[in-house]
């Protein structure tokens, strides 16, 4: 679990220079959390995209952006992400001489594609020479997925500094309006 705490301290310069009270900080807080949970969510998507090869369709499919929560720390807004293993059918596959090939490059010597135990329609390689055992095939998006979000969209400059904008300019924003 990537968990991303905000420390008020590098707030307080723009707090203290607006001369913004407790409850507009609070209100100009939440609503940063909601947009920015919105640009973390396209930015990501658009990322593991290219950095898994996946079409963005897929991730979207498997990204969940929660409501905001109010918690005994303040607020948070949870964002899920699937992560477990994509079926290779899933990427465009295609079976040709030597085996399937898909999206992204993907090439699988000796599969095919075939309806499996559900009824849908699979990726298998055989596990040895006989007919049987056949073995699914997928692509692992975890780890090389977890590391990108972590060091790369989380803990990036460029998140930092969209943060402080957007709550600058939520914070003037609520300062004007009262």
């Amino acid at each position: 679990m990537i968990e991303l705490t905000i420390d008020a301290k590098g707030l307080e310069g723009i707090i203290d220079e607006l001369g913004a009270m407790p409850q507009q900080v609070q209100a100009a807080m939440r609503s940063t959390l909601t947009k920015m949970a919105g640009w973390v969510r396209t930015r990501s998507t658009r990322g593991l995209s290219k950095e898994l090869a996946l079409q963005q369709k897929i991730i979207r499919q498997r990204l969940k952006v929660a409501r905001l929560r109010r918690t005994s720390r303040g607020a948070e807004v949870p964002i899920w992400y699937g992560l477990n293993p994509v079926g290779l059918i899933r990427l465009q596959a295609r079976q040709n001489r030597q085996g399937v090939r898909a999206y992204g490059g993907r090439q699988v010597q000796s599969g095919f594609i075939r309806r499996g135990k559900g009824g849908r329609l699979h990726v298998f390689t055989r596990e040895g020479k006989a007919r049987l055992p056949i073995k699914s095939q997928k692509v692992e998006i975890a780890d090389p997925g977890s590391d990108y979000l972590r060091d790369d969209l989380i803990e990036s400059a460029e998140f930092r500094a969209r943060f402080l904008q957007v709550f600058e300019h939520e914070l003037t924003w609520r300062m004007r309006k009262q």
